[in-house]
């Protein structure tokens, strides 16, 4: 149908140039219609003739040309995925825990599964149909020949992943990651390029008789038709060619490396290539600079315009930073508004200042969507670093310091990280140190807060919180650690401590008659850009025989919101279809409406302890919390106050019809040895006490 509309817009295309030619000031909206009154009868039959026949022999000369590309591009996949292979078998083989093991192992099955799925569809599919008879032979040569054929490397490789990195034991031997790349260097990628150039060259073919086919066409009109037609034919043959040009760019751009929204690296590729750039710059002593870019303000955007127009403005920011930055540079998106700029070399102090005022003017002027202006304020901060810095996540980590101090004054937007911000950023390193060495102690731990009915006083189940058993300092709540626990990539190793904890405790608890329905894990958004973490946590669970339905797990309202990336909402919803509980926690702090949640089933939600404060004494807060229950009511969703801590908060939100309360009136957050004697007294009581 493309195609078909194509050459018709091209034939309107030419009747409105023919007419223009003799009537040059006739307004636009009736040149096509008098050209038509104007036009003979004769005129009218051959454009019509012309153009279904066009269309005719165009599509049977193009229809050869699908297959072929599709061969073309799952040839070209396959070098690329056994790199990915080779990328993740040197992570496999430098992994010392076990649940990086598993997380390693379980991509690496994955990549090598999708290998030889492919490879078995270019055999089996016949990749040799619809060439000529040399061009197959040829292809049938480069594929089965016994001693050199691309089918006898390729099954080559995969025994040599699957014995080297997939087998059961919990050590890979050292170096194995280097074999396998001289196996994909030296045997298998050259035996794949060849086979795409075959393909290629067919293709080319193709397109060679499909110009010839045009031009014959072409010959049967006049002699100026004939030349405007090959002009409006041509971006047709080049779309082909570029094609068969293509040089995978597009197909690196995948989840695991850029962001869905702007296209723009996420954090993972930036700390891949810091490591590179530090090591480069030990070899060649020159200086770079880290640019920590915060944009303030697409929050409040987000509560004026529609999910697409959002995602636009980021891909705005993303193009205006791009404009500035040089071609050697790198940009990340690290965050919903936080991204960061790489200027891999500049010659002086002069030269990084124009730059970063450049960055900062660029995002400082109006961003114009839907009818709308926005001005967004931006805060930088910038650590320069030199061959000395030669640990990428600390280079990262001195940035993020200087931003944070450039938030905290009025008065500057730009920050330098220098010698007087050292002792706070060595702080953090210090900090980051001690919770790796934590998390390797089993020093984090969970401590539960039992969520209550309102009416009964029975147990609905129990939140587990995390807490940090440092060694000096004592037990520590989140608010110590769980922001460098965030930057430093660690909230999946948190999340599996506290996990295991629950478990646990679920388990000692039904051994003792103890009835708890579910226990509640927070996760937040970060967490479920990871496909693979997903399906860890279900077989986390599994490993403890528990059924998913004992588990809850509690996502804030910004994992809901429609901005969101769309594999977002897929990787929760594909947790709900495992049979986990889902929690929409912090509900009412960014204006989150229960409509717009569709595909996703919620077991209840949980409206912020912000809007339970002081809600006997503030009208505004005592209608908002009103309204966020009759929502819940609505949505058929049982809806639980958080911060709950004196009779009169309860007794106001039981007039409100709440169904549950948290809080410290019920019970503050204890270990499991404390909640299993609460949960035993209150079995014990009776209702009217437990309501009392």
């Amino acid at each position: 149908p493309q195609r078909r509309v194509c050459v018709y817009l091209a034939y309107w295309k030419l009747a409105y140039s023919i007419y223009m030619a003799s009537n040059p000031t006739k307004p636009m909206s009736t040149e096509i219609r008098y050209w038509f009154s104007r036009a003979s009868l004769i005129s009218v039959i051959a454009m019509a003739v012309l153009a279904f026949a066009g269309q005719f022999m165009i599509s049977r000369m193009i229809a050869p040309l699908t297959p072929l590309t599709a061969k073309i591009d799952a040839a070209s996949d396959q070098v690329i995925r056994a790199q990915n292979i080779n990328i993740i078998a040197v992570k496999l083989q430098n992994a010392k825990r076990p649940g990086t093991l598993y997380t390693h192992r379980t991509q690496l099955a994955a990549e090598l599964n999708d290998f030889v799925a492919v490879h078995r569809g270019l055999l089996y599919g016949d990749a040799s149909r619809g060439l000529s008879a040399a061009m197959s032979n040829d292809v049938r040569e480069l594929l089965f020949d016994p001693d050199n054929g691309l089918d006898r490397f390729a099954r080559d490789f995969e025994d040599q992943v699957r014995k080297d990195f997939l087998s059961d034991s919990l050590t890979v031997k050292d170096d194995l990651a280097v074999n396998l790349q001289d196996i994909i260097e030296l045997e298998l990628s050259p035996r794949l390029q060849e086979f795409t150039g075959l393909l290629a060259q067919e293709a080319r073919i193709a397109v060679s008789k499909t110009y010839a086919a045009q031009v014959s066409l072409i010959a049967i009109t006049v002699l100026l038709m004939m030349m405007l037609g090959r002009c409006l034919y041509r971006p047709l043959a080049d779309k082909i060619v570029g094609v068969l040009n293509n040089d995978n760019t597009s197909r690196d751009k995948n989840a695991l490396r850029f962001d869905e929204v702007t296209g723009l690296a996420n954090r993972t590729y930036l700390l891949s290539f810091m490591t590179d750039l530090c090591k480069f710059s030990q070899q060649h002593d020159f200086k770079s600079a880290v640019l920590d870019i915060e944009v303030n303000g697409l929050d409040a955007v987000a509560s004026v315009l529609e999910p697409q127009d959002v995602n636009e403005m980021k891909s705005m920011i993303a193009r205006r930073l791009e404009s500035v930055c040089r071609s050697g540079d790198f940009i990340a998106k690290v965050s919903g508004n936080e991204f960061v700029v790489v200027l891999t070399s500049f010659e002086d102090d002069t030269a990084l200042n124009d730059i970063t005022n450049a960055l900062r003017t660029k995002l400082s002027l109006p961003f114009v969507l839907a009818t709308h202006s926005f001005g967004l304020k931006t805060k930088i901060g910038i650590k320069i670093a030199d061959r000395s810095d030669n640990v990428p996540a600390a280079i990262l980590n001195q940035a993020a310091t200087a931003l944070k101090i450039a938030k905290a004054s009025d008065n500057y937007d730009i920050q330098f990280f220098s010698g007087s911000l050292a002792p706070k950023a060595n702080q953090r390193e210090k900090e980051f140190q001690q919770i790796e060495r934590g998390l390797k102690n089993a020093e984090f731990c969970a401590h539960f807060q039992p969520i209550v009915d309102l009416e009964s006083g029975a147990a609905l189940g129990l939140e587990a919180l995390v807490r940090w058993n440092h060694p000096k300092r004592g037990n520590l709540s989140p608010i110590h650690f769980m922001e460098t626990v965030k930057n430093r990539g660690l909230s999946n190793d948190v999340t599996r401590a506290v996990l295991g904890d629950a478990l646990r405790a679920l388990r000692e608890w039904r051994s003792q008659s103890i009835d708890v329905p579910y226990v509640s894990i927070n996760l937040d958004v970060e967490q479920m850009e990871d496909k693979t973490f997903v399906d860890e946590l279900k077989w986390i669970v599994d490993s403890y025989n528990q059924s998913p339905s004992a588990i809850a797990f509690e996502f804030p309202e910004a994992a809901f919101m429609p901005s969101n990336a769309t594999h977002i909402s897929e990787n929760i919803e594909r947790l709900g279809n495992y049979g986990f509980r889902i929690i929409l926690d912090d509900f009412g702090t960014l204006g989150l409406k229960l409509q717009d949640i569709n595909t996703i089933k919620l077991e209840l939600v949980k409206i912020d302890r912000a809007f339970i404060t002081n809600i006997n004494s503030e009208t505004v807060q005592q209608t908002t919390t009103l309204d966020m229950i009759k929502q819940a009511q609505a949505n058929q969703t049982l809806v639980v106050a958080e911060g709950v801590e004196t009779p009169a908060e309860r007794a106001t939100l039981q007039r409100m019809n709440a169904d549950a309360i948290q809080g410290y009136l019920v019970c503050e957050p204890v270990d499991m040895e404390a909640v299993f004697d609460w949960l035993k007294s209150s079995a014990n009581r009776e209702p009217e006490a437990q309501s009392a």
